[in-house]
């Protein structure tokens, strides 16, 4: 990587641009590396200003040989230069294309789950046409797969059975084997029931009591007062080997949560080495309290939207009164209507 960043530095600009040829010499290379991982998905990712001049290789060419290599090629094109044959590659393998007006919607554009990585994307058959260029809103932007739950049937925690027979049956719906994932899933589900929280309830999937859902008030007095959120927590079926995730499924702006609501926090990592340590100290109810906490007061130190991030240090005025107005086009439900809109389809 090193050698690759001085070798970027020292570039001059001079002479033709191959594009096609050195996208060509790309999939060369890809190919070569996979033959040691051949489950391995290929990407190329373009940063260029999507103009090809003297390239030996023809477009057409390059881009059936992508095709039939199965290699997903991004492009981030910049500047005004034509940039139509770049983005018609991109959409026909398969990948994203993107043409960022400013460093801060390059820098949203860098942190974006599906653009890290191939396996958060949804399944994309190649179209046969390019499709008109679009202009998109700071809202607008590439999804991640969804959670195979997301859409189960869910009871509060309370209601939920805890007998030896409710035991049995919960281990049955879990669909997960392990007796120490059950165990530890029951204990947790008893402790959330034995230490309510008055600014959150908690539902478990009816199908995988693994997989909670959080109906989460803002704290008072903090930029996040007037909405109501939907977090989810999954123990996943190396739990508790690995500690749960945690995702927004309400959009929110906050330093510590991305665009797709993910939970990037210190007591996550905490959590990691807690059970890698096989202590597990850290309770779900220290999970769930710690994210409404970070509503209150976001950890700086430990950012993970850089945008929001900058914004909340700029103006901290002014970043409340971006929140708000999110929170009234994202999450004006309140936490007793989501409620309500859960238990109808229970």
């Amino acid at each position: 990587m090193e050698d690759f960043r001085g070798k970027v530095l020292r570039m001059k600009p001079s002479g033709n641009t191959l594009l096609w040829d050195a996208l060509d010499k790309a999939i060369d290379e890809l190919e070569n590396h996979g033959k040691d991982f051949p489950e391995a998905k290929k990407r190329i990712i373009c940063l260029s200003d999507g103009e090809d001049t003297g390239s030996m290789v023809q477009f057409t060419q390059l881009q059936d040989r992508a095709r039939r290599r199965r290699v997903v090629i991004d492009s981030f094109c910049i500047g005004n230069a034509k940039h139509e044959n770049l983005m018609r590659l991109s959409q026909n393998t398969g990948g994203y294309k993107f043409k960022p007006k400013s460093l801060e919607e390059a820098m949203d554009l860098g942190e974006l789950e599906p653009v890290l990585a191939l396996s958060e994307r949804f399944a994309y058959g190649c179209p046969a046409t390019l499709s008109r260029e679009t202009v998109t809103q700071p809202d607008d932007f590439p999804q991640r797969k969804e959670h195979p739950n997301i859409e189960d049937k869910f009871s509060r925690v309370g209601s939920v059975s805890t007998t030896k027979q409710g035991q049995q049956n919960q281990a049955k719906l879990s669909g997960k084997p392990g007796i120490i994932r059950t165990a530890r899933i029951l204990s947790e589900i008893r402790k959330i029931a034995d230490n309510p929280h008055p600014s959150y309830e908690v539902f478990v999937s009816d199908t995988n009591m693994g997989f909670w859902k959080i109906f989460m008030q803002g704290p008072s007095e903090s930029a996040y007062e007037s909405g109501a959120f939907v977090v989810y927590l999954d123990m996943g079926e190396d739990y508790p080997l690995f500690p749960p995730e945690a995702r927004f499924l309400t959009e929110i702006l906050h330093p510590n949560i991305n665009k797709h609501g993910k939970v990037c926090h210190s007591i996550l990592d905490l959590l990691n080495l807690f059970y890698k340590q096989e202590t597990g100290d850290t309770s779900n109810v220290q999970v769930l309290n710690t994210i409404w906490g970070l509503l209150s007061t976001p950890e700086i130190s430990d950012p993970v939207n850089t945008v929001v991030t900058l914004d909340y240090h700029w103006d901290e005025v002014a970043f409340r009164d971006r929140v708000k107005k999110h929170i009234e086009i994202h999450a004006a439900k309140t936490r007793e209507e989501l409620i309500e809109e859960i238990q109808a389809q229970s």
